[in-house]
């Protein structure tokens, strides 16, 4: 039996169902949801989006039904983190329940001005563009050892790599209203530990972050996935 649904939120060039193997080191208690993006898995017929906000108010749109009924948290990694406090935001002017935890990862807090290995990627050609997510270990592996998929998310890569570059957003004027924790690989080029404490900013909650070894996809490795997903169990099982 199900007491809190945990939805996760992809990265740039990603679909939310690859989180689903988490579920593996979640309590039973726990029910993963992937929320999938427009132009990916079982919504590839579907024209991405270039713009943050318009993406997290299509997700609220299409889910607010799981919304309503309360009791859930929010993951979401690199580009997933600024969407899923785009969503928060949105739920929040709606007076829907709000999450009970955020879990972000991978990118930095959404009033900090940061400057990216990624900036200024959209004039890029495609060689090029694919040859900046090689350099900083920003895409898995299994994606950049594959032309065929390459090519298959290429034009999702570009689409989401725009909604990174337009983003802009203030936690001034919008904080969230639960705890946050903050994941990050210490061997990140794209994130520090530095780049983790700007989430403080977004909440007048508690903000704890945590390390672990590896580079932007730490949790790829299954040692720290089960780490990380011991961390979630604990605070939300705690909650329960």
């Amino acid at each position: 039996m199900y007491n809190v649904n945990l939805f996760f939120i992809p990265h740039a060039g990603g679909s939310a169902m690859g989180y689903m193997n988490f579920s593996m080191f979640l309590n039973k208690q726990i029910r993963p949801l992937p929320l999938e993006l427009a132009g990916r898995g079982k919504r590839i017929s579907e024209k991405c989006f270039y713009d943050a906000g318009l993406c997290a108010k299509d997700l609220f749109e299409k889910n607010y039904n799981l919304f309503k009924e309360g009791r859930y948290a929010f993951f979401g990694h690199s580009l997933g983190t600024i969407i899923a406090y785009e969503l928060s935001k949105i739920i929040h002017d709606n007076n829907f329940p709000e999450p009970e935890h955020m879990f972000l990862s991978g990118r930095p807090a959404p009033c900090e001005k940061v400057k990216s290995a990624f900036d200024n990627m959209s004039e890029l050609n495609d060689d090029d563009f694919i040859a900046k997510f090689s350099a900083a270990s920003a895409l898995p592996e299994q994606i950049l050892n594959n032309k065929e998929i390459l090519n298959m998310i290429l034009p999702v890569l570009r689409a989401d790599i725009s909604m990174a570059e337009s983003y802009s957003s203030g936690c001034k004027s919008y904080k969230m209203p639960c705890d946050i924790s903050v994941f990050y690989g210490k061997q990140d080029e794209l994130f520090s530990e530095k780049d983790a404490c700007t989430w403080r900013k977004c909440t007048d909650n508690n903000c704890n972050e945590y390390g672990f070894d590896g580079s932007h996809f730490y949790y790829n490795n299954p040692v720290n996935k089960k780490k990380l997903c011991e961390i979630i169990n604990s605070i939300l099982i705690k909650n329960i």
